[in-house]
């Protein structure tokens, strides 16, 4: 069951401050990770296997620490298809489909918001 917010649609995700460079934080009632970048950026990667067919949601992402590699945090791993995932949501294996991008929007006050896909 997915639950999403009234109004808007955005997410709170907290702030940039909150997100150490390197981290991902998954938040499974929403269905995406929130990936600190190396350079202090926040990406918002959906949990949603790219291989699925459109309308399936079966197969998802994990984030595995252990996979990663010297200097890495981890990849994304795909369980269903084997693939793996930089940080950044680029796929490194299997057939080129990366994760994909959710719209973060950060605030003037340091604030971030995420718009989940429905």
């Amino acid at each position: 069951m997915w639950l999403w917010p009234s109004g808007d649609g955005q997410i709170d995700i907290g702030r940039i401050e909150d997100y150490r460079p390197g981290s991902v934080v998954y938040r499974s009632t929403d269905g995406f990770f929130v990936a600190a970048q190396p350079d202090g950026s926040v990406l918002a990667l959906s949990d949603i296997d790219p291989h699925n067919p459109p309308g399936r949601r079966s197969c998802r992402v994990t984030f595995r620490p252990d996979l990663g590699v010297t200097g890495e945090t981890g990849r994304f791993f795909d369980g269903c298809t084997g693939s793996l995932y930089d940080i950044g949501g680029r796929a490194l294996s299997g057939d080129g489909l990366d994760l994909k991008r959710l719209p973060v929007q950060r605030h003037e006050d340091g604030s971030i918001e995420v718009k989940p896909a429905r």
